[in-house]
């Protein structure tokens, strides 16, 4: 039975200690042959290591006289085996060995599967990336295609008249030749005349003249009609290319006139948004001033609303502002402080022209902004998309399972488009704490405010952090902490946006 062997870099440890030893062991102490020629050689040989193996493994006093000075917190519990060899050492030593190829085997495909997930996710966001390039290139295509016609109808023109001149000085050609030949036949009926003395000969003169005439006449009058028909033709093609580019013209000036159309409606619809951007800014400022420590505590969301950013808790909302536990005509104090938020701070990003604030089409572009962090009001968004269906357990009783899919639903964004993000949850609801999960943890972080601290001041004092390094997104309904991001410069996003974004439809 063949008994187990470490390999080399397993029994390095003992390999080094056996040289050390026997390198200071007295002249008279007996070593195996190859032993000693590695002592007495200054420069070691590169295969050092196998002489020594193989000195230990078949020497039995060499080896015992090295295990004396091993010991297993030194080399580790498998080389410490193959030195000492107590009883039942090669069963022990063989599911050592085999243990640690299986370690290492299943590292390895850990290491592979993490590799071939992010590969995965960059291919899912090149494809979505292609996709979106098609469809720009059909645009493309589609004008440019239309401007090809166009072109292509002003050359078929100018062609034909091309075609038309070559033909007349084709004619003019023909004609000069004509020209040529009744001369030539004019010469030769002339030198007929001279020649003629008799009769005959001026009969033959006759003769010559008449025929030549007759032949010029055919000549001519083929030439003539030839020339009238392709005069026809030339101008009946004319007449229909004259009509074809006057209705690529006509088609040009509708493109132009709804592309004019258009640009003006989304003027229009730019300065209506602008002008409802700066009331609504008005409105919520002047919300704000207003509400003092003897005022109605704002315009948060209702004690118990599913829209509140707050303690999920069925008797109040501990991120709304008129929650419960707090006295009638009085501010609590984390309000009160949130609502100091200074505004000389940086403003949000601007959205492209015609772009709604409130639309998919606005979220969708302030997630792929550079360097964006999107903060996320855990409960808010959990709450509002739970499906009202009155049949299983309430969203309240379940707060690890509404807590692990809003996780989820979020862990594919960000697998997607590799964004960071940072969850925050009221950690005074449910002290079971949780972690993202290792494949998203660069990107995704989870927050769980103190006990004494209100969501919504976190997410403020996140927004406000992260602001200085960057764009910032907060997604929530909650109109307080709508108000208060906005003020420090944070994009503000709703629920509804927010499932478009993570391509879900009315709940997470």
């Amino acid at each position: 039975m063949t008994r187990p062997q470490p390999s080399i870099a397993q029994l390095h440890p003992v390999l080094e200690l056996a040289l050390e030893r026997a390198r200071s062991a007295p002249p008279s102490h007996p070593l195996p042959g190859p032993v000693r020629g590695l002592v007495r050689n200054r420069r070691l040989p590169k295969s050092w290591e196998v002489i020594m193996r193989r000195s230990l493994a078949d020497d039995e006093g060499f080896r015992a006289w090295v295990g004396a000075a091993v010991t297993e917190d030194d080399v580790g519990r498998a080389p410490w085996l193959w030195v000492h060899r107590p009883e039942g050492w090669s069963g022990e030593l063989a599911d050592l060995l085999h243990g640690e190829e299986e370690e290492k085997e299943r590292h390895l495909l850990a290491e592979r599967v993490f590799a071939l997930e992010g590969e995965l996710a960059g291919a899912r966001a090149a494809l979505a990336a292609a996709e979106a390039n098609v469809q720009e290139l059909h645009a493309a295509r589609h004008l440019a295609e239309e401007a090809a016609r166009s072109r292509t109808g002003r050359e078929e023109l100018s062609q034909r008249n091309r075609q038309l001149m070559q033909d007349v000085a084709r004619m003019h050609s023909e004609l000069s030749d004509m020209d040529a030949r009744v001369s030539v036949a004019v010469g030769r009926l002339a030198d007929a005349e001279a020649r003629a003395e008799a009769a005959e000969a001026r009969a033959e003169v006759v003769a010559a003249r008449a025929e030549a005439a007759e032949a010029r006449a055919e000549v001519v009058a083929a030439r003539a009609d030839q020339a009238e028909r392709r005069a026809a033709d030339l101008e009946r093609e004319a007449r229909r290319a004259a009509d074809r580019e006057a209705d690529y013209l006509a088609q040009a000036g509708r493109v132009r006139s709804g592309v004019g159309d258009a640009l003006r409606r989304a003027g229009a619809a730019a300065a209506e948004l602008s002008r409802a951007l700066t009331g609504a800014a008005e409105a919520v400022g002047a919300g704000v001033v207003d509400s003092g420590p003897g005022g109605s505590g704002g315009g948060g969301s209702g004690s118990g609303s599913p829209s509140g950013s707050g303690s999920p808790s069925g008797t109040g909302s501990p991120s709304g502002t008129g929650g419960g536990g707090s006295t009638p005509g009085r501010v609590p104090e984390a309000s009160r402080s949130r609502r100091q938020v200074n505004r000389g701070g940086p403003r949000p990003i601007p959205l492209p022209l015609a772009v709604l604030a409130d639309s998919p089409e606005a979220a969708a572009h302030l997630v792929r902004l550079p360097g964006v962090h999107v903060v996320v009001d855990g409960y808010n968004v959990a709450f509002t998309s739970w499906p009202d269906s009155g049949e299983g357990p309430s969203p309240v009783s379940d707060l690890a399972g509404i807590r692990q899919r809003l996780l989820d639903a979020i862990g594919e964004l960000v697998v997607r488009i590799h964004i960071d993000i940072t969850v925050v949850f009221d950690g005074r609801a449910d002290g079971n704490r949780m972690t993202a999960p290792r494949s998203v943890r660069p990107w995704l972080r989870i927050v769980f405010s103190a006990s004494s601290v209100e969501a919504d001041d976190v997410i403020v004092e996140e927004a406000a952090r992260l602001r200085s390094s960057g764009p910032v997104v907060v997604a929530t309904d909650d109109r307080e902490v709508r108000a208060l991001a906005d003020r420090v410069g944070a994009n503000v996003i709703s629920v509804r946006q927010l499932l478009s974004v993570l391509n879900r439809h009315g709940s997470i």
